[in-house]
């Protein structure tokens, strides 16, 4: 998720899918990493692409140099507990992550401290402040009925999948999902929930479109 545009969009937002094959990827984490100075915190191919984004995001939505932007992603923290969560753990064992910087930061450094912004953000998540979190949310506990939405019985999966997207709900301007693509091997596509502005300004920048790939299937 991503900060909102600096002039809402009276138009609805529009979805776009970018296609990040993996040779693309590989490049921007060895920018990236070549970018840094602490070679014991590598950067990982998706916090790379992550960041090549957020870099991308904030000039498409024309945020001022002193504006703050912030970031924001969903990290598991299966294996970050102490001992950590057994492999057949069913449900969700997620937390936010929300970082911030302002556009002037952001732009005039390099993609490494980008990415290694998102990375300490991330490093942050120890077992000790994950088992807070949880403790404080088990005191103000939330429950939510999904029968009061649809009638998940009757919900139908399908056949023959020919790869993931999500639904019309839970989405936004400034949402993105990522999915692996449906040949694998390390490609990315990258769903956008963005104003019609800045999904056009996204496709017009050249250095953000240098590491997509229009797919022919």
């Amino acid at each position: 998720m991503f900060s909102p545009p600096r002039k809402p969009s009276p138009q609805p937002f529009h979805d776009r899918i970018f296609y990040f094959p993996a040779h693309s990827i590989s490049h921007l984490k060895a920018k990236a990493n070549s970018q840094i100075l602490e070679a014991n915190s590598p950067i990982s191919s998706f916090l790379a692409l992550y960041a090549h984004v957020w870099r991308a995001i904030v000039p498409a939505r024309e945020l001022p140099e002193a504006q703050e932007t912030w970031c924001s992603l969903s990290v598991s923290y299966r294996s970050r507990l102490v001992p950590p969560l057994s492999t057949y753990f069913f449900g969700n064992a997620i937390r936010l992550v929300c970082l911030r910087t302002t556009a002037r930061e952001l732009l005039g450094r390099d993609l490494g401290w980008g990415a290694k912004l998102i990375h300490d953000a991330i490093a942050k998540e120890t077992n000790e402040e994950i088992r807070s979190w949880l403790e404080t949310n088990t005191k103000v506990p939330t429950f939510f009925d999904s029968t009061r939405f649809f009638a998940s019985p009757g919900v139908g999966m399908g056949s023959s999948p020919l790869g993931v997207r999500v639904g019309y709900d839970n989405r936004y301007d400034g949402k993105l999902f990522a999915f692996p693509a449906r040949e694998g091997r390390g490609s990315i596509e990258l769903h956008f929930n963005m104003n019609p502005n800045g999904i056009a300004a996204l496709e017009r920048d050249g250095e953000f479109m240098e590491a997509v790939e229009e797919k022919t299937d």
